[in-house]
């Protein structure tokens, strides 16, 4: 739940995808191992509660089963209400299909609905947990009637294997008996993506009845789909509309597959709005694509041009007219202002504070700029030049100053129309002189005393 997926944790996507899609506020996140660090990443809000699935830690009986077990003893019964279940690495789920699953389950109203997807790789990749629906016929030939097509069971793939070669899976569903053979229920394609809706009493009801006789040897909360049927009650499922939806972290290769995803759907948001050299080389924080949209839409066009392999973290702020040259990456609290031009391969890390560039400003190649640092309008910046301070000590320099050569300018005050050429200033306050015609003189060379001296000597 703590891998990021384009610049943020996968589980703070997935509740913010939730709570808004569901429009509710209440949300149980249910966490184990690294508990801390998902309640860190969370944080505190109106109507989430934390709850702790101890037996994950301890090596006992755990599964989906338990972990929903869990949740539940964290908030009292209510008949009335409606459950739902998600996964914390479903990264790619949006608020659209969130609210698209509600509008399903509440449309067809069931004790149970499931999210099932539509597998497209390799069948012997397939590691999902299988959607076994009734067959027009049972065992003996009749017809199923009405009861064709709906949920018998979720089968998880090691149960698959767990069957001999030539043994055959027989169950019973409405009276009627089942039979599937192991390599048909090896290739099935609709899988259960671990997303459900319930009706509470239904949900505590069967919940009880869970038990660990399964080749995974945990309480599989898919298993309540069995409990229902025999029951009597009404197990639904519904096919979930995008394929994209329901990825989930398994291997390092889906993960690679979700972040394009993700950077495709960046790039689709953001196409008509801004320019961006390579569609598939690029990052820029959701805030950002929001807030560009947002500006767009009030302000007009923006005129702004990304390089390739820019990445643009969350907290930047960026004015029309902006230009940020290739590999160059912003990080943290930076603001450019409009006409701001960056070159390639520069960083702009603001770390704990920020970093303000007024608007027209040049930035070179290779510049780095890190803490609280200031910028002014028009001002220039040659390539490789180096720019830092802290928050006691922000450097701040003047509109239309110009900083060239190989400098470092650390916690300096440089003013307006200054030049600097080759120096290495440290704490410095910086005047601007002038020849009689009004050209400003340039400080060159200029450094710190040098320390320690004695311990050198001629060769």
């Amino acid at each position: 739940m703590l891998h990021e997926l384009w610049g943020e944790p996968a589980v703070e996507r997935v509740a913010t995808s939730v709570s808004t899609g569901l429009g509710c506020d209440e949300q149980v996140v249910v966490v184990g191992i690294k508990a801390a660090e998902v309640a860190r990443v969370l944080g505190k809000r109106i109507g989430r509660l934390f709850a702790y699935q101890e037996s994950l830690v301890t090596g006992q009986p755990a599964g989906t089963g338990d972990a929903v077990m869990v949740a539940l003893q964290s908030f009292a019964p209510d008949a009335d209400r409606d459950v739902y279940v998600f996964l914390g690495d479903m990264a790619l789920l949006t608020p659209a299909g969130v609210a698209s699953f509600r509008k399903a389950f509440e449309a067809d109203r069931c004790d149970m609905l499931i999210l099932t997807g539509a597998y497209t790789g390799p069948a012997e990749q397939n590691y999902y947990g299988r959607i076994v629906r009734v067959p027009a016929r049972d065992e003996s030939g009749a017809s199923s009637g009405a009861d064709a097509g709906k949920v018998i069971e979720i089968l998880e793939y090691q149960d698959v294997l767990s069957l001999g070669q030539d043994e055959r899976r027989v169950v019973e569903y409405s009276g009627r008996r089942y039979s599937f053979e192991r390599d048909d229920l090896l290739g099935c394609r609709e899988i259960n993506t671990g997303v459900f809706a319930f009706a509470e009493s239904s949900l505590r009801e069967s919940i009880e009845q869970l038990n660990t006789d399964n080749a995974q040897g945990e309480y599989l909360l898919t298993d309540i789909v069995d409990i229902l049927n025999r029951g009597g009650r009404v197990v639904r499922a519904v096919m979930a509309s995008s394929e994209e939806e329901i990825l989930a972290f398994n291997t390092k290769s889906v993960l690679r597959q979700m972040e394009d995803v993700a950077r495709h759907r960046a790039y689709e948001q953001l196409m008509d709005v801004v320019t961006i050299a390579d569609p598939g080389d690029f990052f820029i924080a959701t805030s950002v694509v929001e807030e560009l949209l947002r500006i767009d839409a009030e302000a007009g066009p923006l005129e702004i041009v990304f390089g390739k392999g820019v990445h643009v973290g969350a907290g930047v702020r960026l004015a029309p007219c902006v230009t940020i040259g290739d590999r160059s990456r912003l990080s943290g609290q930076v603001s450019l202002g409009a006409g701001t031009k960056v070159g390639r391969d520069c960083s702009l890390d603001a770390g704990a504070y920020e970093i303000e560039i007024d608007q027209a400003a040049t930035i070179g190649d290779r510049v780095t700029l890190h803490g609280a640092v200031h910028v002014g309008s028009r001002a220039t910046l040659g390539d490789g030049i180096r720019v830092s301070g802290t928050g006691q000590a922000r450097t701040s320099l003047g509109d239309q100053c110009l900083i060239a050569g190989r400098t470092h300018v650390e916690s300096c005050l440089v003013a307006a129309g200054a030049r600097i050429e080759h120096c290495l200033l440290v704490r410095q306050r910086v005047a601007t002189e002038r020849t009689p015609d009004g050209n400003a003189i340039p400080i060159r060379y200029q450094q710190p005393a040098p320390k320690g001296t004695a311990a050198l000597s001629s060769l």
